[in-house]
């Protein structure tokens, strides 16, 4: 066959793996020379070949410390995932032949600036080959400047099952770092010792990694006993951590951690009571969340107040919690019903929940460094004078920012008044009947015009209406409900929610070295649909807000 004759022509001896050819499998085994030595390699062809490209590994010694796996002694042979392999020319043969002197080179001297040039920008941290448990997941403090050092962490598991939560603390030599998540009823608190290791362990085996550090502690950890109500705990567990130096960034190490759990169960499963696991860790931390979005690295430290957390505003909370934001008000006074939820951002499972309720405990659960304050409140209706402002004030107390999703004229009105009180931006959005089109907008402090200026211009045809559903076809009432509602589909009423969310990027940025670009614009109107109904590429046009000669022209002029 063709790949056999590859590695013929190169003088390389091969042979297939019968057995695995006769259960649908192609495994060419073959001895490759380089420089005088030689490297026993197993090819392996995985089914969609030549799509994919084969998997390399090396039978013989190791190459060396970079680029290649240290447990499975697979090669890494092309940078990010095989995006570099071309199907339709490439073959195996010619990939080992060209891509493994490279990394012998490398290997033979590290960190010379020739290893530099050759190799990919990527770190290859040992923690990355682990096999984790499946689900598992816990968070820890990213640890730059900390010793890697024998302590102890204190960990917070809960969930369905012991191997998700997060260490609280880490007592690591003279330092202790602590971490916090505000989530709340852990099932289990437990203290972990920590081993520390000079270097990264070289198998990946959980019993070899439990027996390696029970080795460097003296003794196996205690056990600690869980009380809990849910059949998929078990009685008891015990935990170890290895911290040791790791190739976190290219050519930077740090310390990393690996975390095992072992639990004892009250009824035996595939015949054992005890079962242990690797369980995945990851550095995580408001901040630390935002190297992913540098960009929106103000976001943490800002404030949002948001009105209104329907088909519009569910969205903003979850795309503002999702982005990072620190704080986040949310104001609304309706109940989220089944029906709400073709438009609404989370799903019928919350049905007969307040609305801001329900906002702030998925956010809570899902982006639990943004901190949310729901309050449930309409605007304008028969409250205690009292109570509304206190709840206002509460509301925009720090704010920098006020985004008003209400849909509502005579809201929007009263609360551009209200931002312009406390001289914050106020950003407005809305969607037309049918969600055929909608429009954003803002006001700074300090403008020369106002969102009543907006109206004016609006009214006399000096901006765009977005389109609207042919008349005849606009709110319905759905049976049982109190109000009607306007009809349309998300996916086009998300296109006016994704462009008011860059506008508050843009304006919480403005003046940031590095952050989020501002616009120059501000009023933005989109079109989804042509005046008869058909669904176009969006088109937005923007507009600069200008006073109008009934409103604040008169005073500017």
């Amino acid at each position: 066959m063709a790949e056999v004759a590859a590695f013929t022509n190169l003088g390389w001896p091969c042979e297939i793996d019968e057995p695995a050819r006769q259960a649908g499998r192609l495994i060419v085994r073959t001895c490759a020379t380089f420089g005088g030595a030689e490297y026993t390699l197993e090819v392996r062809y995985p089914p969609g070949y030549p799509f994919f490209p084969p998997i390399v590994a090396n039978l013989g010694p190791p190459t060396g410390t970079r680029h290649e796996h240290p447990c499975e002694h697979t090669l890494c042979l092309l940078s990010d995932h095989g995006r570099q392999w071309k199907p339709h020319s490439d073959r195996a043969a010619a990939l080992i032949y060209e891509k493994l002197p490279d990394i012998l080179r490398i290997n033979a001297d590290p960190l010379s600036e020739l290893a530099a040039d050759e190799e990919a920008r990527q770190a290859e941290p040992f923690s990355a080959y682990l096999p984790y448990q499946p689900c598992s997941h816990v968070a820890m403090p990213p640890l730059d400047g900390v010793p890697v050092a024998p302590g102890t962490a204190r960990l917070k598991l809960f969930g369905h099952a012991p191997y998700r939560g997060f260490l609280t603390s880490l007592a690591l030599g003279s330092q202790t770092v602590h971490y916090d998540l505000p989530i709340r009823n852990p099932i289990a608190e437990i203290e972990v010792p920590v081993v520390a290791l000079t270097q990264a362990p070289q198998t990946w085996s959980p019993e070899a990694l439990w027996n390696m550090a029970c080795g460097e502690l003296g003794h196996p950890p205690s056990w600690a006993s869980v009380k809990s109500n849910d059949p998929r705990w078990p009685q008891k567990i015990r935990a170890l951590a290895m911290m040791y130096p790791d190739e976190l960034q290219w050519r930077r190490v740090g310390p990393n951690l690996t975390l095992l759990i072992e639990r004892r169960n009250a009824k035996p499963v595939n015949g054992k009571y005890n079962h242990l696991a690797v369980v995945r860790t990851e550095f995580e931390s408001a901040t630390f969340r935002q190297t992913r979005v540098p960009e929106l690295r103000e976001f943490p430290q800002r404030k949002v107040a948001l009105f209104g957390t329907g088909a519009l505003g569910s969205f903003v909370a979850m795309e503002l919690a999702r982005s990072g934001i620190g704080r986040l008000s949310v104001l609304d006074c309706d109940d989220l019903s089944a029906g709400n939820t073709v438009r609404w951002a989370l799903g019928r499972n919350y049905a007969g929940n307040p609305k801001v309720g329900v906002i702030a405990h998925e956010i809570g659960q899902a982006y639990p460094h943004t901190q949310v304050k729901p309050v449930g409140l309409r605007l304008g209706a028969n409250n205690t004078p009292g109570d509304e402002t206190k709840l206002l004030d509460e509301m925009l107390a720090g704010a920098d920012i006020v985004v008003d999703a209400t849909a509502s004229l005579r809201v929007n009105d009263y609360l551009s008044r209200v931002a312009h009180e406390r001289d914050v931006p106020y950003i407005w959005l809305s969607t037309t009947n049918g969600a055929w089109g909608g429009m954003v907008g803002r006001v700074r402090p300090g403008a020369r015009a106002c969102w009543m200026c907006h109206r004016y211009h609006m009214m006399e045809g000096g901006a765009i209406e977005p389109p609207v559903k042919r008349p005849g076809e606009l709110d319905i009432q759905p049976a049982g409900c109190l109000d009607p509602t306007f009809t349309g589909t998300a996916f086009d009423a998300t296109e006016v929610v994704l462009q008011a969310v860059r506008l508050v990027a843009g304006t919480l940025c403005s003046g940031a070295e590095g952050g989020y670009p501002d616009y120059s614009w501000d009023i933005a109107t989109v079109a989804l649909r042509t005046p008869d109904g058909q669904p176009i590429v969006p088109q937005w046009t923007t507009y600069r807000l200008e006073p109008h000669q009934d409103c604040c022209g008169e005073s500017v002029a």
